[in-house]
């Protein structure tokens, strides 16, 4: 999971929105933000745009989340496995 897939799973819980509510407030399909929560994917740069308007939405932790998630080539960081 990204560290943007880990803080919006934080703040929807936080504020008791689901999944499905989240994605019907940004306009876009529930798998999307399940994509976005376990790192698959990260939204495009106008939801985060979105997410800032939402209540409770802590925009600095939001940004720095966003960004974080990238490497330094611009590729989704993806947390490496645990080798036993």
């Amino acid at each position: 999971m990204s560290k943007f897939g880990n803080f919006l799973k934080r703040y929807r819980a936080q504020e008791h929105i689901s999944q499905r509510t989240l994605a019907e407030i940004l306009d876009v399909n529930q798998a999307s933000v399940s994509l976005w929560e376990c790192g698959s994917t990260i939204p495009m740069f106008d939801i985060i745009v979105a997410l800032t308007r939402l209540p409770g939405m802590p925009i600095e932790e939001l940004i720095f989340a966003y960004f974080d998630s990238y490497d330094e080539r611009g590729r989704i960081r993806r947390k490496k496995a645990k080798t036993s």
